[in-house]
């Protein structure tokens, strides 16, 4: 392929290093949030128990993501990173251990999942900072698409890879290769030079580093209105999500195999999405808008989901969702460099996980709802519910709608 058709980060030999390790690291993941799941689906029916293990995984984000954010602008972002997926690994060997002594119970899967969330929280902060640092400015949009394309292909593989494992594999062998795996990850991450980290921020105390970070989200109101959207889609859009293995299970008859395919679905859709805008997304000046119409149509899939008809019914308005929460990530991502300063960006990722943190707890909401009313009923609802605050949010927030201004010298995301 001649080099001019390459999007800009891949060119980058460090890039391709920081993208190896990240599809590893999310290979690891995704068979084990794949297999956890289907393990707490069959020690319980109960769709509250079964979504709980949605909100002890994610949940951690909401209240660790802003300090994540503040040490990614202090310290060392490769340390960071390898620090936190070591740790991942720790976990991976816990688990193989319960299951290799027979003794994996409800509450560790909670346990599990927390302990994953609270390391995941400091590790993204650090690795989105961490790819522009290594791929600059300039390529922003392209290093963030293949970011994300790497988060999706493995979505694609990894559940799908646990599901066809877990009937005839030990789980504790399962769990023994996501600890090698996260320990691989950890070893892909290219050195980078002190100067290409920005570490401004640590003169600041702690409080004032995260009081500048939400300063610089207030005082731009497009980022703003974008953050909140996506922390409505979170809480109403994706309302399907934390209830998949109770559907799998329960409603559609499948088996394990089934429920990799189901959480797979979404990455097959986001593939599509993340690559478009990996090509086009240099030449996109409407990120405020994109992000209104992506939050809405995530929330117009829900109607389809909640009556769940077939599994290949199913799978494919996942897919179709799975486009559109990729999309809306990918253009939030975007506003939110484009206007961040480089030495506040993990600050600004730490204040985004905080909107992202909703996901957990509408986790807990439709669990609630679907054991007092019905799953179909509590997606229902909740989808009609975020499409109200959507509107809300596009009429106090009008400078959404309209074009995102370039960075400007002197002025938060400029020249410095």
């Amino acid at each position: 392929m001649p080099r001019a058709l390459i999007p800009l980060a891949p060119r980058n030999p460090a890039y391709r290093r920081v993208w190896s390790g990240i599809a590893v690291l999310f290979l690891a993941r995704w068979i084990e949030v794949a297999a956890l799941s289907w393990l707490a689906a069959e020690l319980t029916t109960d769709p509250f128990a079964i979504a709980m293990v949605g909100f002890t995984r994610i949940m951690p984000f909401f209240l660790l993501g802003p300090f994540g954010g503040i040490v990614a602008d202090r310290l060392d972002r490769r340390r960071l990173q390898v620090t936190a997926r070591a740790s991942m690994a720790a976990v991976g060997v816990v688990a193989a251990l319960l299951l290799a002594t027979d003794s994996l119970e409800l509450w560790h899967i909670y346990a599990l999942g927390a302990a994953s969330g609270a390391i995941m929280s400091m590790e993204v902060p650090a690795r989105r900072a961490f790819t522009i640092d290594v791929v600059g400015r300039h390529a922003v949009t392209s290093g963030l698409a293949f970011d994300q394309f790497a988060v999706l292909v493995t979505l694609l593989i990894g559940p799908n890879v646990a599901g066809v494992l877990l009937p005839v594999v030990p789980g504790y062998a399962i769990f023994g290769a996501v600890a090698a795996l996260y320990g691989a990850a950890a070893l892909l991450l290219p050195p980078v030079s002190r100067r290409q980290q920005i570490t401004r921020s640590a003169r600041e105390p702690l409080f004032r580093s995260f009081g500048s970070g939400l300063r610089i989200v207030r005082e731009n109101r497009p980022l703003a209105g974008a953050l909140v959207a996506v922390g409505v889609a979170n809480m109403f859009g994706f309302a399907f999500f934390p209830l998949i293995p109770y559907f799998a299970k329960d409603v559609l008859h499948t088996g394990s195999a089934g429920l990799g395919l189901l959480i797979s679905a979404e990455a097959a859709g986001g593939v599509v999405a993340v690559l478009a805008i990996a090509m086009l997304g240099a030449h996109f000046r409407h990120h405020g808008r994109a992000v209104l119409v992506f939050a809405a149509a995530c929330h117009l899939t829900g109607f389809g989901l909640a009556f769940a008809p077939t599994l290949l019914g199913t799978w494919g308005l996942l897919a179709l969702a799975g486009a559109f929460a990729a999309a809306l990530s990918m253009m939030q991502a975007n506003l939110m460099m484009i206007v961040t300063p480089p030495d506040s960006r993990g600050r600004l990722v730490g204040v985004e996980m905080v909107f992202g943190g909703a996901y957990p707890l509408g986790s807990l909401l439709v669990g609630g709802l679907a054991e007092a009313t019905s799953a179909s009923a509590a997606i229902l609802g909740l989808s009609a519910v975020g499409l109200g605050f959507l509107a809300a949010v596009a009429f106090a927030v009008p400078s959404l709608l309209r074009p995102t201004p370039p960075p400007q010298p002197g002025s938060p995301g400029g020249r410095r």
